[in-house]
């Protein structure tokens, strides 16, 4: 078996064992990184190379933050016999690595049984992501079943009607797809929430992450990160009413400075100690979501802690409700802190 061990480890393992063996190249371009539904098989190649790297260590980090630091999600996982997952937007696998590199971090590589749901508009996308799947499961010798299916998203629906979803997902997560559906849906993320949420199992976790460039002027010319938690906080009370709560990052529903603040709020990645320049500084917003039920135990287990939104934001309520100048703890390769700290 192939342990990962560290940040070091898995990138390693991308490099001899991904991106070398499968041609990927090296090929900045963000504005077309944004719109890769149609790539052909060389534009997936130059995306493999240049992107999905970032992704990957990326969506390890922040799972590992939410097993590490919230004991009730990893026992969560570690209770079941089968982690199921859906992956929306999958392209080529880079969160869905990144879980599965997390699970290894927290269980010692000994991998518990993992079933995926794929859903992807691009087939060539997904039988790259599939060989990889394949490659994960022989080299870390566990029990991986994925299902791909080939989707885009519509006005009608963002869900395929001719396919039959489970209803107890433990792991929904979509990273870097949503921002580019504002053609199909001018709220895409509360869309992909009204259609996937109550697709989780009572305990399971909803994970969101996207870049945080502004959208083009046809679509509306938003900060994606601010379109992300500005359509869940907008529509808040009607979460709650249907039993969902902001489990990530954790801060308390009944404040309304956190609530405002939390709408700016991107994690900063520096991950140059692993000798990659190019990915100094990356940037990511992210928001977790959960059921009532979960969400009150993580509450129970977690210590009251302000996040450093931005440079000089000091919430009242908070230090009233007990946080204090505590800090909240950041997610592996987080430099939010130190970035505020020189007025970034």
């Amino acid at each position: 078996m192939t342990k990962l061990i560290g940040l070091t480890g898995a990138y390693d393992f991308l490099e001899r064992m991904i991106l070398e063996p499968a041609g990927a190249r090296y090929n900045p371009d963000w504005k077309k990184a944004r719109e890769n539904l149609e790539n052909s098989h060389d534009e997936n190649l130059d995306y493999l190379g240049t992107y999905f790297p970032r992704t990957v260590l990326e969506s390890a980090v922040i799972f590992e933050h939410l097993m590490r630091t919230m004991p009730s999600v990893k026992k969560m996982l570690a209770e079941r016999d089968v982690i199921r997952v859906l992956d929306f937007g999958c392209g080529t696998g880079g969160e869905l690595l990144g879980f599965l590199i997390a699970l290894g971090w927290e269980f010692n590589w000994e991998l518990p049984a993992v079933e995926v749901d794929a859903i992807d508009g691009n087939e060539d996308a997904l039988g790259m992501m599939q060989d990889i799947m394949h490659l994960c499961r022989d080299k870390w010798d566990f029990d991986l079943r994925v299902r791909t299916v080939t989707h885009k998203a519509e006005k009608s629906g963002f869900a395929p009607a001719n396919v039959k979803l489970r209803d107890d997902y433990d792991v929904l997560v979509t990273s870097k797809c949503l921002g580019e559906l504002n053609a199909v849906s001018q709220t895409p993320f509360l869309d992909f929430a009204c259609e996937f949420f109550d697709s989780i199992a009572p305990e399971g976790l909803i994970v969101m992450m996207d870049v945080t460039s502004r959208q083009p002027h046809n679509r509306g010319n938003d900060w994606t990160n601010l379109q992300m938690t500005g359509e869940f906080d907008t529509h808040r009370l009607q979460f709650r009413k249907h039993g969902f709560r902001t489990l990530f990052p954790l801060v308390c529903d009944g404040c309304s400075g956190c609530r405002s603040h939390s709408r700016f709020l991107q994690f900063i990645f520096d991950f140059s100690e692993l000798g990659l320049l190019e990915y100094s500084e990356t940037k990511l917003a992210c928001r977790a979501y959960c059921r009532d039920k979960l969400w009150q135990k993580v509450r129970a287990e977690v210590p009251p802690a302000r996040w450093q939104i931005s440079m000089g934001v000091s919430c009242g309520e908070c230090r009233e409700k007990g946080a204090g100048e505590n800090l909240a703890e950041l997610p592996g390769c987080c430099v939010n802190h130190k970035y505020f700290a020189r007025g970034g």
